[in-house]
């Protein structure tokens, strides 16, 4: 059985996000998780839905779920591949995507601990 390729299990799945925010008082609301998760991934805010907060302080981890549309065409040899992707209110260029997710320190963090979790037993 194939894995499926990093960018659709990525935004498929629930992603365990660790945010490190520097409070200043009171705790982090879903709310506010959900803007920052939102403004570091470049994604509108109604993609991103918080499950869970759990932490004090200035270090709080947010399970989250992220919603994205993907547009799948089989090339010449017969394997899926990421055509288009929606999301903002357009289709755009997987690569566009690909680009973005190179851009943020957070989301190589994230993708890193994703690739560590599909690769336990």
């Amino acid at each position: 059985m194939n894995t499926p390729s990093l960018p659709i299990a990525f935004y498929r799945c629930a992603v365990l996000l660790i945010i490190f925010l520097a409070s200043c008082a009171g705790s982090l609301q879903k709310q506010t998780a959900q803007k920052a998760i939102a403004k570091e991934l470049n994604l509108p805010e109604k993609q991103v839905k918080v499950l869970t907060l759990s932490g004090i302080g200035g270090t709080v981890s947010a399970d989250a779920t992220l919603q994205m549309t993907f547009l799948l065409q089989k090339d010449s040899s017969g394997e899926w591949k990421i055509f288009r992707v929606k999301r903002f209110d357009n289709w755009e260029d997987p690569q566009k995507l690909k680009e973005d997710l190179q851009v943020s320190q957070l989301t190589r963090s994230m993708r890193n601990a994703f690739v560590a979790m599909l690769d336990r037993p």
